[in-house]
């Protein structure tokens, strides 16, 4: 079972898995339209650990207005609970 997401400032950067500090994205570079690879470094300099990381879309929690119809993301059950309303709603 996967942890609840706990709410908390984000700024964009992945925590030093060995020592928990900051780290610096140094690169990154898109893999598709839903991931990227992005290259961290620790900003503690005794720790020094340079790691990389995929980020990826996994889920729509609300759907875009704009859909690009090349892209399949699944939708969260909340947006298929809507849609299956919005299809049994009667019409006229």
């Amino acid at each position: 079972m996967t942890e609840p997401v706990k709410p908390r400032r984000y700024h964009g950067s992945l925590m030093c898995p060995h020592c928990g500090s900051t780290t610096k994205v140094r690169a990154s570079r898109s893999l598709s339209a839903l991931s990227r690879e992005t290259f961290h470094q620790c900003d503690d300099h005794e720790c020094g650990h340079s790691f990389k990381s995929i980020t990826s879309v996994s889920l729509t929690i609300v759907p875009s207005m704009k859909p690009n119809p090349d892209i399949r993301i699944p939708l969260s059950e909340k947006v298929r609970e809507i849609a299956r309303a919005l299809v049994a709603l009667p019409t006229g």
